[in-house]
C-alpha cells in the first residue's frame, strides 16, 4: 500500500491502542480521537463502555500523527490533518494531510479484514476531527462497512470526496451531536447531513442531545454502542443502565 507508506514517511502514526474482545471476535470498531487528543484519551470510554456493551468487538483506537497546526501558529499537536482556523468554514479549508490519514484508516480496516472480519462487521467512527475523518473515509470506501459513526463532527473538504456507490447504498451513517456545542456547532451537522444526502446516501440518521456541549455523555456512548451493534451483526450483552456525566475527548476539536 504505497499511499500508506508515503503517509508514514511524512508523519509518524503512533501504534493504535487495542482493546481485545472478551468474547469470540466477530466484529471490530475503529475509533478516531479528536484534534489535540490521543487514543489514550478514549481508553476509559473504550474499556468502560464499548467493551462492556460490545464484548465481541475488537476496539482499535487510532492515533493521529503530531504535526504543525496552522491554527496553533505552527505549533505541533496530534491532528489527523491541518486546521487553519477554529472558526472558519471547515469545509473550505485545505485540510493538508487528510488524504494521508484516510489511507492510514484504510490500512486499519485492511488489518481487521486480514483477521477474518467481514467489512460488514466493521464500524468506523470517532469524535470531532476524528469523526470528520471517519465520514470522509466512509463515504469513499469501495467495499462498504457496517456503519460510520460521527460524534460532534462535520464533513471536511467535500470537494475531494469521490463517493463510492456501494457505500452510499449499503453503509449506515449515524450522526450524534450536542446542541450546546460551540466548537463544532450544529450548523456543521446540518451541512454534513445535507451533503451526504446530496451524495445519495440511503441510510442516514441523526440525534441531537440538548444538554451536551463539545463532549460526550454516557447516554450518548450507550446509544453509539447500540447503533454499532445493530449494524455490525455481533452478539451483545446490552443491558439498561442510567446515563451519567461526560466521558472521553471533551476538549478535542
Amino acid at each position: 500500500m504505497k499511499r500508506v507508506a508515503r503517509a508514514m514517511n511524512k508523519y509518524s502514526y503512533p501504534t493504535p491502542l487495542i482493546i481485545d474482545p472478551t468474547r469470540s471476535h466477530t466484529a471490530s470498531v475503529i475509533w478516531l480521537h479528536g484534534f489535540g487528543d490521543t487514543a489514550k484519551g478514549w481508553s476509559s470510554a473504550a474499556t468502560e463502555v464499548f467493551s462492556v456493551f460490545l464484548p465481541s468487538h475488537r476496539i482499535i483506537l487510532g492515533n493521529a500523527p503530531t504535526r504543525p497546526v496552522t491554527a496553533f501558529f505552527g505549533q505541533e499537536a496530534p491532528a489527523w490533518y491541518d486546521l487553519t482556523s477554529f472558526s472558519s468554514d471547515r469545509g473550505k479549508e485545505a485540510c493538508e494531510g487528510l488524504e494521508e490519514s484516510k489511507a492510514y484508516v484504510e490500512s486499519l480496516i485492511a488489518e481487521e479484514v486480514s483477521r477474518g472480519i467481514p467489512r460488514r462487521n466493521i464500524a468506523l467512527g470517532g469524535f470531532s476531527q476524528g469523526s470528520a475523518l471517519a465520514l470522509f473515509t466512509g463515504l469513499q470506501i469501495v467495499d462498504p462497512l457496517g456503519g460510520v459513526i460521527v460524534l460532534s463532527g462535520y464533513l471536511p473538504k467535500p470537494s475531494l470526496v469521490v463517493p463510492s456507490p456501494d457505500a452510499l447504498r449499503s453503509t449506515v451513517f449515524s450522526f450524534f451531536h450536542g446542541a450546546q456545542d460551540e466548537l463544532v456547532p450544529t450548523s456543521y451537522l446540518d451541512d454534513a447531513l445535507q451533503r451526504v444526502k446530496a451524495f445519495g446516501v440511503q441510510n442516514v440518521s441523526s440525534r441531537i442531545y440538548p444538554e451536551i456541549g463539545h463532549s460526550v455523555s454516557e447516554e450518548e456512548l450507550e446509544d453509539v454502542c447500540a447503533c454499532i451493534l445493530k449494524h455490525t451483526s455481533a452478539a451483545s450483552i446490552m443491558e439498561s443502565s442510567g446515563s451519567g456525566g461526560t466521558l472521553g475527548g471533551a476538549g478535542s476539536k
